[in-house]
């Protein structure tokens, strides 16, 4: 199967304080900003860290906003990667419009679980 060589990122790995994201840097470029269709929610807290989640949406006011990277080697930073957001953030490939007005496809990390409770990041942007 062929990997995207595309990742949309939009959470802890656009964090340049994060050592994941520091290896996606060293591992591909960005090539733009840019937003899908989805809902960005906080998840954890409490007693655990708060990290972001996004869940894929339909609805034409739903966008999260993040950057996109082509990777090198993407299988080698996949098998890490995927490591990292573990079983409640599987990988899937998704459209994502890059500010520049082009589309492109990217695989991202999507929330699996559930959303009830958790407070809806309206901006769709981890960063604001």
């Amino acid at each position: 199967m062929l990997l995207p060589r595309n990742l949309f990122v939009y959470g802890t790995l656009r964090d340049p304080d994060n050592e994941h994201s520091a290896l996606l840097r060293r591992s591909g470029e960005c090539i733009g900003a840019g937003r899908v269709k989805g809902r960005l929610y906080r998840i954890g807290g409490a007693a655990g860290p708060v990290y972001r989640g996004l869940v894929p949406s339909n609805d034409d006011e739903d966008w999260v906003r993040g950057d996109v990277f082509r990777l090198r080697a993407p299988e080698a930073l996949y098998r890490v990667l995927d490591e990292y957001e573990g079983g409640e953030f599987p990988r899937d490939t998704i459209a994502v419009l890059l500010d520049s007005g082009e589309w492109v496809q990217a695989a991202v990390y999507r929330y699996a679980g559930p959303v009830e409770g958790k407070p809806r990041i309206a901006s769709g942007d981890s960063r604001s």
